[in-house]
């Protein structure tokens, strides 16, 4: 389940927070600590121009299968520090040309089943960079980019309408969650069974058992476990812990 946010948009959104990303990193400082994730600016740098080679080589070669394993196997050995802010740029000029340039009719391998892999490898590599630049931001103690309403929409429809429902993210304990947006669609989580349910573009007074309020920009921060001091949390607190543990780096 993916909105309907224009490709060129997305991939711009992608080389825009690699600059934020870098601009970020250079104010914490390489070594600064990133709130609520055991890394350090560097190390969220080099994940995230990782995964950009990653994603490109999958796209690139038509890779039916995961077989490279993942980002880890394009983590780069020993780059000096000062060669970071290039190397995260050039992976991300990289990648945004590639998927510009390839057709909706690509097949290859993706990790979200039912959204073509173009569309795919699009949604999920903007929404990466943005929760990274987000987590290089806060690791330097601000200012932090505010998401614009569309793009965190978009983030949630692909974040709560697509990974939470899937099977590893379940979870046996019952509750229904909403996620009150004062600026877009609501979203009604369902817990409990084999598979978490979730339901877009709900009234924003639908019953449950807890809620969580605020903007776009808020929720988004909130629904991926980041610092979100504009979420307004209220009702039972297991319900809420159900949703803290999903966690996609």
């Amino acid at each position: 389940m993916i909105s309907a946010m224009k490709p060129e948009s997305l991939l711009a959104q992608i080389t825009d927070d690699a600059d934020l990303m870098v601009a970020a990193a250079q104010r914490a400082g390489w070594d600064a600590r990133v709130p609520g994730l055991e890394w350090d600016v560097r190390t969220v740098v080099t994940h995230t121009g990782a995964v950009h080679r990653w994603s490109a080589d999958v796209v690139r070669r038509a890779l039916p299968t995961n077989e490279t394993g993942g980002s880890s196997a394009f983590w780069p050995d020993g780059l000096p520090d000062a060669e970071l802010p290039g190397w995260i740029r050039d992976g991300a000029h990289a990648l945004t040309t590639l998927l510009g340039q390839v057709t909706d009719g690509l097949a290859c391998f993706t990790f979200l089943p039912g959204v073509p892999p173009r569309r795919f490898w699009i949604h999920r590599q903007a929404h990466e960079t943005a929760v990274h630049r987000l987590d290089v931001e806060l690791a330097g103690g601000g200012p932090v980019t505010a998401f614009a309403p569309q793009f965190a929409q978009d983030g949630l429809t692909e974040l709560v309408g697509g990974f939470a429902t899937e099977p590893g993210f379940a979870t046996s304990r019952p509750g229904r969650l909403l996620l009150a947006c004062t600026d877009g669609p609501s979203w009604l989580v369902e817990f409990g069974g084999e598979r978490t349910r979730t339901t877009g573009d709900v009234p924003a007074d639908t019953k449950a058992d807890a809620v969580v309020g605020g903007d776009s920009d808020a929720l988004y921060r909130w629904v991926w476990n980041r610092p979100s001091p504009a979420a307004v949390e209220s009702g039972d607190p297991g319900t809420l812990a159900s949703w803290r543990a999903v966690r996609i780096l």
